[in-house]
């Protein structure tokens, strides 16, 4: 978890300790229709790059992966990341690395993408400055995604992320 004390941030690395081999079973998995309000909403067409922050297991990026040439997750778990290369391995999917790193340690020589996710991941983040590095990462005409469940506010999991969705473009604010 990421903590402030006197406007300093630190990573709490026993956070997730242990529980990266439960975590598919635990939390649902995200719907199909998430990929495809996406595609559709963004325009993607199997082209250019998706960062998703905060990958966990990679449930997003390996639901999204097929609608870009190639996808990077990152999360600073170490366990995390080894859990997503074995879901990548057993469902096939070449397109994507993995890389052991805290959003606050962006860019760490990724480059740009088209697409930026956040599944549930940006309010452990110091966010003013990962929003800052993000904003630098994403191609002119890219996208910055934040994905949040239903089912962490108490209402029942449900496939309504196309009412969600929005265009939007690069700026200068978030």
């Amino acid at each position: 978890m990421a903590r402030m004390s006197n406007h300093r941030w630190s990573w709490d690395e026993t956070l997730y300790a242990g529980s990266a081999g439960y975590y598919r079973s635990g939390r649902l998995p995200y719907p199909g229709a998430v990929a495809e309000t996406l595609r559709r909403e963004l325009g993607l067409d199997g082209r250019g790059r998706l960062l998703d922050v905060g990958c966990g297991p990679g449930s997003l990026t390996l639901l999204l992966a097929p609608l870009f040439a190639q996808a990077v997750g990152v999360d600073a778990d170490r366990e995390m990341i080894a859990q997503a290369g074995l879901a990548a391995d057993a469902a096939g999917v070449g397109n994507v690395s993995w890389h052991r790193l805290r959003a606050e340690d962006l860019p760490a020589g990724l480059g740009r993408f088209r697409v930026v996710t956040f599944a549930q991941s940006f309010h452990w983040l110091d966010r003013p400055r990962v929003a800052a590095l993000v904003l630098a990462m994403l191609e002119p005409a890219g996208h910055c995604v934040l994905v949040q469940a239903s089912t962490h506010h108490g209402s029942p999991a449900r496939s309504r992320c196309g009412a969600r969705a929005r265009r939007g473009r690069r700026s200068g604010s978030w």
